[in-house]
């Protein structure tokens, strides 16, 4: 049976995505959701020329003429001073102050003297509007400042705080229902056996969710009994999103895909050219996506991040991950015709930032990902990739 290729595989994925919706949200609540339409200017930043230093605010007609100024009055962040500056003035302001109308110009404290009343200037290298932020310079009235699709990181809080957004209107997260399945496989804390392994997939999966703002997720562990998995399934295809965790292969007690589609879910997909994470099954029922990853750790996470994290950008109106194309540090040699993704870190060098694939024994190695900082992708018609060559670098 010929394999489904990578490009293939993530294609059919993603012809399956849908918006699950919008929903307003405080904004507190926002992080790691997407904009469902654009964040704009409410008006123009900054609203008013601000003082970026403390000192004393001179009109530059004044430059030349005068080096000692009479300090009309202190002028403080949050203050509006209407008496305009006459010849030979000042005012006294402070860093985040709003510059009067008859002021252009800031001369810097460390650049002053001040006896009394009078500020004796120290410099001569002043320039017009100097240490003035000016009215409009980062962004104008209606200037779009976030667009519609942008995941929100904690620096775009302080643009939509400043901007007046306290309600966000943000993509509908899909419901996730994670089963874990094998007689093997014991709760994070229980007590486990020799020939017994703790559930890793289950919290590793939720982690990547939680990245995405996605905390809506119902896990049911089942051992290798079809009667109480094929239960689990029917609960799991109340979720938009249904992901299964082993039982994908080709083991006798691999009930998986025979189980969904017994439960109406059409397979659109099973078993991709890849080297870890080959098995993946993916399908569709009336209302939910299915995604069946293999039981192995490192497998896991690489169908997460090569299909599903693109599915649920898609869903969400975002823009899909890159690869970076880096310089590979060591030649790297394969003898399969599958394209192999091997964890890799960054590493700085003198001549710039290369990178390094990371050994490991294997998909089931818990230290497959240690220290790692995403996956170097080996295409399948590449025997070799040699050492400086520019590779596909994914980032977790």
């Amino acid at each position: 049976m010929k394999l489904t290729s990578l490009i293939e595989a993530q294609k059919i994925v993603l012809d399956e995505s849908k918006s699950f919706g919008e929903e307003v949200v405080s904004l507190d609540a926002s992080i790691h959701r997407t904009l469902e339409e654009p964040v704009v200017a409410d008006r123009d930043y900054p609203p008013f020329n601000r003082a970026a230093m403390d000192g004393i605010a001179i009109h530059s007609d004044d430059l030349g003429k005068y080096t000692s100024f009479i300090i009309k009055e202190t002028v403080f962040a949050g203050a509006y001073v209407k008496e305009a500056l006459k010849a030979g003035e000042c005012y006294k302001i402070m860093t985040g102050a709003s510059v009067p109308d008859s002021a252009d110009t800031i001369v810097r404290v460390e650049d002053i003297t001040i006896e009394g009343q009078k500020a004796q200037l120290n410099t001569e290298n002043i320039r017009s509007q100097q240490n003035i932020a000016l009215k409009g310079e980062d962004a104008h009235q209606g200037d779009v400042l976030l667009n519609k699709g942008h995941k929100l990181a904690a620096c775009d809080i302080t643009t939509m705080a400043s901007a007046g957004y306290a309600k966000v209107k943000v993509s509908k997260k899909p419901s996730v229902t994670i089963i874990t399945t094998g007689s093997e496989i014991k709760a994070v804390g229980e007590e486990v056996l020799p020939f017994q392994i703790r559930d890793s997939n289950s919290h590793a999966l939720k982690a990547y969710l939680k990245s995405y703002a996605i905390d809506d997720v119902v896990h049911y562990r089942i051992d290798d009994d079809q009667s109480e998995l094929s239960e689990a399934i029917t609960k799991g295809l109340a979720s938009d999103v249904l992901i299964l965790t082993g039982g994908v292969s080709m083991g006798e007690a691999d009930f998986v895909p025979k189980l969904l589609v017994e439960s109406g879910v059409k397979q659109k997909l099973h078993k991709v050219a890849i080297k870890p994470g080959k098995p993946i099954w993916f399908g569709t029922s009336k209302d939910t996506i299915v995604f069946g990853l293999p039981g192995n750790p490192l497998s896991c996470q690489v169908n997460f991040l090569l299909f599903i994290e693109p599915f649920l950008r898609a869903c969400f109106g975002m823009l899909p991950k890159t690869p970076l194309y880096l310089p590979l540090m060591k030649t790297k040699t394969k003898k399969n015709t599958l394209d192999v993704l091997y964890p890799a870190r960054l590493q700085q060098q003198k001549e710039g930032v290369y990178v390094e694939t990371i050994a490991f024994n294997g998909s089931g190695d818990i230290r497959a990902t240690k220290e790692s900082d995403g996956l170097v992708l080996h295409a399948g018609d590449k025997k070799e990739l040699k050492e400086g060559e520019l590779v596909p670098f994914y980032l977790w």
